[in-house]
């Protein structure tokens, strides 16, 4: 019986890489001129344009006048588009920006009369254990993928946290497939290779005819039947994708593959990339966190109060976002000039991000009607937790002392607060009403302490020229070595720091330094490597008042300047790189707070912190990490792979990407590291101690080298890439909080969120003069274990949406509260891409449900009849 080869043409399109975007969209228009021309004389019956809908709005920005003719290629089915907005990575983007990602993807694809039911996947490096179900929520019912994993047969089932299961073909040689493109030379190893494909085949064979950047030949046709006619044991078919699916044996597939998949066991997953360029990842980390968080939550809130939706900017601010997340591009494995470009589009999107937040909170203030000659500030907990912290924020005056105020809530309760310093300064007012003028204030940074703040609610502060009658007692203590909250100390010894808990000693934020002469893919420490571990020189106490103390401590590194040109020993010369880490212990918490600057005049090293856990049997402790709309474990297991590996192998590391966290935890306690924007991490042992450890930096000078130990080949040009040695200051943020349970007691992902996105605050005098309804407090969603990872307006323009998540391992039923005298007209339960699924009875206003271990649920809220 004859084997049936089913061959999509396609071309790769990675939108910016080794070229920058402008210099690659050049070629991506006479690319698609050229498929254009070849669908219309009929050379091609079909041709994928690599799942990704971007190149479309790339090419029509030159090409509009051919959007019918585009527009027409894809009705018929001959040119496929989607599912994707951009191909990202999945690891180093947030779960609700790859949800963005499709949103934006199947609607281009569908405006454009695509109906693609493929989850194409062809070149991410890895994916999170949680794709199935997003791939699911979009009706998504196929992935195609190649690296990360390596099934027995090509075809399997894929099953997420939730145990989500999608149909998966593994492309069992990758993607970029030139056998036809380049007959001539590969006709020879062709049968070689489709026995390869065979042996792997659940029934059929699928075969890509492309690769990267890559013109589509004009003699397709022509080398199709050479082919057919000297392969007389196949049967070859131009395939849309969906045929290739529809005639799986699916009574034989017998392997499912559960969670994550980043093994490199059949193609390079590149984990190097979790670390290069770190500055990327953080302002990453900042804009998802900010539009997902903030922007959207508070454009519902004052939308909901009668203001206009900042649709189309929050939609711009998402795009420059989502085009800052291709493999190439959040990874950091690009030219010096493509990721200077994208600094641009995060500074351009939090620009948009900023004047969306401000406009709307203005809005709001605008509806208080109070005493137009005082002070007020509005603060919003967007989080779905009640919040007790400790806040800082600024006050602007022209006539008052902040030596006698107060500050009260709206309840007539007093706020204690602390000035942290006052100045006198300028400040530029210009609005669209007011003449542009510099106005002489007298500004106050100000600590307050913030408590049973209301989930999804604000607070309403006023100043009152009275002081303050509340009186703390100082419990911070403060020795020559040695500070305490009362709850935990720090203490300087033998150059490091220790953490003092509950008679468990700690050592905390211990930078080690070793070398590494890999590239932007691949950590790689050179033969003759070394480890330097930095010093205390000195320390000081900066801050201190009754709600917090600031230890600054100053660290040297002394390291050899870059490594020899023979990339074996390192020069000579030696170089000092400063490093101040600002320690934060605040009242009452057992949390301590690191800000880290390291002003970096080496080259070729890497640099990592770490933190120990008192661990003395390993068997009793388990690493936790968070993942997309879950969390993973690991084995406390020491990576002992040898570091050089055979001609196109890549060593399996134990480093891992974060979203927020990493933890350990024993039965009764355990210890977690938040980061912001720093993902990744690995343990580390050293004699009997475990450390959690992430890296800050790694200095490197290449896209890509063919000399790695650590990987046996090249992954790209050999482009050398300066900036991607991260000269000149660096700034890090992290905290290491305790705890006295066990993991699924400990509610990690609230401290996460609450770490990331601080309170909302403004300050503001009153205008208004009739008194309108504000929303006190919006949702409330019981058991507090649950996440809210998006409150938006719904896509189909009449309502918003909520959605959340079960990050237990526990089916549970769920109570989500609405404000009563919210005008709510029905509920609905929605897929991921909005459609929806069923009616949700809601009474008032309140519904209740069953959320399974990992479920993603969305609902819909109908606002407007």
């Amino acid at each position: 019986m004859k084997t049936k080869v089913f061959i999509f043409s396609h071309v790769h399109w990675d939108r910016e890489w080794y070229r920058t975007f402008q210099e690659f969209r050049f070629d991506l228009v006479k690319v698609i001129d050229k498929i254009f021309d070849l669908l219309q004389s009929e050379e091609y019956k079909y041709f994928i344009l690599d799942g990704q809908t971007i190149v479309v709005e790339d090419y029509l920005e030159v090409r509009p006048k051919l959007y019918n003719t585009l527009k027409s290629w894809v009705m018929s089915g001959k040119l496929l588009i989607g599912p994707w907005y951009v191909l990202p990575d999945e690891f180093l983007v947030s779960g609700e920006a790859i949800i963005r990602n499709l949103l934006f993807g199947v609607k281009i694809s569908n405006e454009l009369g695509s109906n693609i039911k493929i989850g194409y996947l062809p070149d991410m490096f890895g994916h999170i254990a949680q794709m199935p179900q997003i791939l699911k929520g979009f009706n998504l019912e196929y992935a195609i993928l190649w690296r990360g994993v390596n099934p027995s047969k090509d075809v399997f089932f894929w099953e997420g946290l939730d145990k989500t299961k999608i149909i998966s073909l593994h492309l069992t040689d990758g993607y970029y497939n030139t056998f036809i493109i380049n007959y001539k030379e590969q006709e020879k190893d062709l049968k070689k290779h489709l026995t390869k494909l065979k042996e792997k085949a659940n029934k059929n064979i699928l075969f890509p005819n492309g690769g990267d950047h890559l013109i589509p030949i004009s003699n397709f046709k022509e080398i199709l039947n050479d082919i057919s006619s000297k392969n007389k044991d196949y049967i070859f078919i131009e395939s849309n994708l969906i045929d290739f699916f529809s005639e799986i044996d699916k009574n034989n597939i017998n392997e499912t593959i559960f969670g994550e998949l980043k093994y490199p066991s059949s193609a390079y997953i590149l984990p190097g990339v979790y670390s290069s360029r770190i500055y990327l990842k953080q302002k990453n980390f900042e804009l998802q966190n900010i539009l997902s968080n903030i922007v959207e939550p508070i454009s519902v809130i004052s939308w909901l109060h009668g203001d206009d939706y900042k649709e189309e900017f929050i939609n711009l601010a998402w795009k420059k976002l989502l085009q800052n997340q291709p493999h190439d591009s959040i990874c950091g494995c690009s030219t010096d000039q493509v990721h200077k470009e994208m600094l641009v589009r995060y500074d351009e999107a939090n620009q948009i991000a900023n004047k969306i937040v401000k406009d709307c909170l203005e809005y709001i203030c605008s509806l208080f009607n109070l005493d137009k000659n005082k002070d007020y500030f509005i603060l919003y907990n967007l989080s779905n937790w009640k919040y007790n912290a400790i806040i800082d924020f600024c006050f602007d005056t022209d006539n008052l002392n902040l030596e006698n105020i107060s500050i009260l809530d709206e309840n007539n309760n007093e706020i204690y607060f602390e000035i942290k310093k006052s100045y006198d300064t300028k400040k530029f007012v210009s609005e669209i009403d007011i003449l542009p003028d510099w106005v002489n204030i007298k500004r106050f940074e100000i600590l307050a302490r913030i408590e049973n703040f209301e989930p999804l609610s604000y607070k309403l502060l006023k100043i009152l020229e009275k002081k303050s009658s509340i009186k703390l007692k100082n419990i911070f203590e403060i020795k020559e070595n040695f500070i305490s909250n009362s709850i935990l100390s720090i203490s300087v010894e033998k150059e490091f720091l220790y953490l003092n808990y509950n008679d468990r000693k700690y050592i905390v934020n211990k930078f080690i330094v070793t070398g590494d002469v890999g590239d932007e893919y691949n950590y790689s420490p050179p033969i003759n490597d070394y480890l330097i571990k930095a010093k205390i020189k000195n320390y000081e106490i900066v801050e201190n008042n009754y709600l917090s103390l600031v230890l600054k401590i100053n660290y040297s590194l002394e390291l050899p300047e870059k490594i020899e040109t023979d990339r074996k020993y390192y020069v000579n010369n030696k170089v000092i790189n400063q490093i101040e880490t600002y320690l934060t212990l605040n009242r009452d918490e057992k949390k301590i707070y690191f800000k880290t600057i390291v002003n970096n005049k080496a080259e070729d090293f890497r640099l990592r912190v770490y933190f120990s856990q008192d661990i003395i049997n390993k068997n009793e402790n388990i690493l936790y990490y968070d993942t997309a709309f879950g969390f993973l474990t690991k084995d406390l297991k020491i990576n002992k792979e040898p570091f050089d590996v055979e001609k196109y192998k890549e060593r399996k590391e134990e480093t891992f990407a974060i979203q927020n966290y990493a933890s350990l935890f024993s039965n009764d306690h355990g210890i977690a590291l938040f980061t912001k924007g720093i993902p990744e991490c690995e343990l580390y042992q050293e004699n009997d101690i475990f450390y959690l450890s992430t890296t800050l930096i790694r200095a490197i000078g290449w896209l890509s080298r063919d000399d790695l130990r650590t990987r046996g080949g090249g992954a790209g040009p050999s482009f050398p890439t300066q900036d991607s040695q991260c000269k000149g200051i660096n700034i890090f943020e992290y905290f290491l909080e305790l705890f006295d349970n066990d993991f699924n007691s400990s509610n990690l992902n609230k401290s996460a969120k609450q770490y990331s996105n601080n309170i909302l605050i403004k300050q503001f005098k009153p205008k208004n003069t009739k008194n309108n309804y504000i929303l006190k407090s919006l949702i409330n969603l019981y058991p507090e274990n649950l996440i809210i990872t998006a409150l938006k307006k719904s896509e189909s323009d009449n309502g918003f949406i909520i959605r959340f998540y079960n990050p237990t391992q526990n089916k549970t039923t769920y109570t989500l509260s609405l404000e009563k005298k919210l005008n709510i007209y029905g509920a609905f339960l929605v897929n991921l891409n909005e459609d929806i699924i069923k009616n949700i009875e809601l009474l008032d206003n309140k519904i209740q449900g069953e959320i399974n271990e990992f479920e993603i649920i969305t609902i819909q809220f109908v606002t407007c009849k």
